[in-house]
């Protein structure tokens, strides 16, 4: 398996290559929605990256993350840990470039997401996944402590217009010396 370069980005001056796939991401969904579901997602969420947003604050400080992972010297991959209360954190804008899809990238980038949650003290992630994004639900589905819940407030689908086209997901971290358990 192919390794991903993690870096932490803490400064939303150094954000420029994050931003650009999470506008890429956006650019993505928001095609795919107008396609597979007739829909047009509303103009004022179309450039929402949530690091430049009122939760930038939050996800660049000392209990979130947002990590552009590097492959081959080329951005690949974004991965956002957003804090939601003391104990429940939520993932978001997990995304690898098409190019780079196929190398467990996303993996990594979950998997590095839940390690820094449960060395911040999070006890709970959560996550909101479009029915769009198949390797994603494929990957989360792939870890036997994962449970689906109904929607949860404040979740971006309310802006999107598309609730019924997502998944929403919940898992508890591991305890130190534990990781996820993969399904056999």
């Amino acid at each position: 398996m192919d390794t991903l370069e993690f870096i932490r980005i803490t400064d939303i001056n150094a954000a420029a290559q994050a931003t650009e796939l999470g506008q890429e991401y956006t650019d993505w969904l928001v095609a795919a929605y107008a396609e597979e579901h007739d829909h047009e997602v509303p103009s004022h969420v179309v450039n929402h990256i949530p690091h430049h947003t009122e939760d930038g604050e939050l996800i660049l400080d000392d209990r979130g993350r947002l990590y552009l992972g590097v492959a081959d010297g080329q951005p690949a991959a974004i991965g956002l840990l957003k804090p939601v209360t003391e104990t429940l954190c939520e993932g978001k804008r997990l995304y690898v470039r098409p190019e780079f899809r196929g190398r467990g990238f996303g993996r990594q980038m979950l998997e590095r997401l839940v390690s820094d949650a449960r060395e911040i003290g999070y006890t709970q992630m959560r996550a909101e996944v479009s029915l769009l994004m198949r390797e994603g639900i494929a990957l989360y589905d792939s870890y036997e402590n994962v449970d689906e819940l109904d929607a949860f407030d404040g979740h971006e689908g309310e802006d999107w217009g598309t609730t019924q086209h997502q998944k929403f997901l919940t898992y508890d971290i591991p305890v130190p010396g534990n990781s996820f358990i993969r399904k056999s």
